[in-house]
């Protein structure tokens, strides 16, 4: 670590091991690793109502955890955490400030408050674009304001830059907030090597609890939109082909705003093949890879809509660094991955045929489905490796004079 370290303080409106907090933690952990510099990361608490909390990831790496104050998400925790972050924001000892997702009010109020109190760089993170997307399931104000404080913050706080995870978030940051082009950089979501990677299915199997000659299929992820409809359709499709697969959702599905009636609708017009799905539930994360591991076709589903071209899901990380064959009807950056590297078979977006007739086909073609699958895993590993991203975000720091 340089004789004058570099403090920078992360803001995160995520739960704690949810979401862009994967982004902020895994990019963060590497850095300060390197000892490039040391970080504060603000985040919320999956258990804590009314405690802050404090702990030490390695010497250079500490994460605060903010109270959840109510038992689900609310506008009230919302707005709580929101001034907890300005207290952050200002009292802080940084040299530069770094907000992840200030479309929430949680990050931007304290974000902008902090460049006209502080004045210390700026840097914003935009790895989803909620005006369109998550924000239509709030409510209206909610939504509006969503969308205000996405595309006027960078403005209002006079960013000295954007990291941005994908090449159509570049461009709408050029175009539509207008930062200058110099100023944003695309840094990638990654995979976590250390914590997933291929095992022995019929090994994976048995801690999972699926018997060895099954034929599964699996999707994983906690916030879904209309890709959650697609998912349905495709897996009733193959369900209607072959009524012996089984089929596997992992993890805990996001029900925030208008989310839990939309899902719950969603299951309720494909009841035939719902009550065939096993929804796991919230699964820990050092059980991710015996999940991925025990199925024999991964499915990711993706919209035709600019929510889903801007955004870089952190599953697909996990999906390559498995090493289990994956069919797609990908958009933006995971098509350009999956299609760059035949890291899995692609259909397009609104093919649902093919995206079913892909699953089958995998399901019979082992060879095929090795292949892709060793395509995957080399893609995580020469790609993807968190390490590769926080490189590229200490690339960033650099160009700004930061370390």
């Amino acid at each position: 670590m340089p004789n004058n370290p570099v403090n920078i303080l992360y803001l995160n409106h995520n739960f704690e091991g949810e979401g862009t907090f994967l982004r902020c933690f895994n990019i963060a952990k590497i850095i300060t690793e390197m000892n490039f510099c040391n970080i504060k990361l603000v985040t919320t608490s999956t258990s804590d109502r009314f405690r802050i909390r404090t702990k030490q990831i390695n010497p250079n790496f500490s994460i605060v955890t903010l109270p959840q104050i109510t038992q689900r998400p609310s506008y009230l925790g919302y707005l709580f955490r929101g001034g907890f972050n300005c207290i952050f924001a200002l009292g802080c000892k940084y040299s530069a400030l770094h907000s992840f997702a200030v479309a929430i009010p949680t990050t931007a109020v304290p974000t902008i408050i902090s460049r006209y109190f502080r004045r210390k760089p700026i840097l914003i993170d935009w790895d989803d674009a909620w005006s369109g997307g998550y924000a239509t399931y709030v409510s209206t104000f909610a939504n509006r304001l969503t969308t205000f404080f996405e595309y006027r913050t960078p403005r209002l706080a006079q960013a000295k830059a954007m990291t941005v995870c994908s090449e159509v978030l570049r461009r709408m940051a050029v175009e539509q907030i207008g930062m200058h082009p110099s100023k944003v950089f695309k840094v990638l979501n990654g995979a976590n090597l250390d914590a997933v990677y291929p095992i022995d299915q019929s090994e994976a199997r048995k801690v999972v609890g699926i018997a060895p000659k099954e034929k599964v299929v699996m999707a994983m992820g906690r916030t879904f939109t209309k890709s959650f409809e697609i998912l349905l359709e495709v897996f009733s499709r193959v369900f209607e082909a072959n009524p012996s697969v089984r089929f596997f959702v992992v993890g805990e599905l996001c029900d925030y705003g208008k989310l839990g009636s939309y899902i719950s609708g969603i299951k309720n017009r494909f009841f035939t093949v719902s009550r065939n799905i096993h929804f796991t539930g919230k699964v820990p994360y050092e059980e991710i890879k015996y999940y991925l591991s025990a199925a024999d076709v991964l499915a990711l589903p993706m919209e035709d809509s600019i929510h889903d071209w801007a955004r870089f899901p952190i599953r697909l990380g996990d999906y390559l660094a498995s090493g289990r064959p994956i069919v797609s009807n990908a958009v933006g950056e995971l098509r350009r991955i999956l299609i760059q590297n035949l890291a899995g078979m692609v259909v397009d977006p609104d093919d649902i045929e093919g995206f079913s007739e892909g699953i089958l086909t995998l399901l019979e073609n082992k060879k095929m489905g090795d292949m892709y699958g060793a395509n995957a895993q080399q893609t995580a590993k020469e790609e993807m490796d968190w390490r590769t991203v926080a490189r590229d975000m200490i690339e960033v720091y650099k160009h700004l004079g930061l370390g």
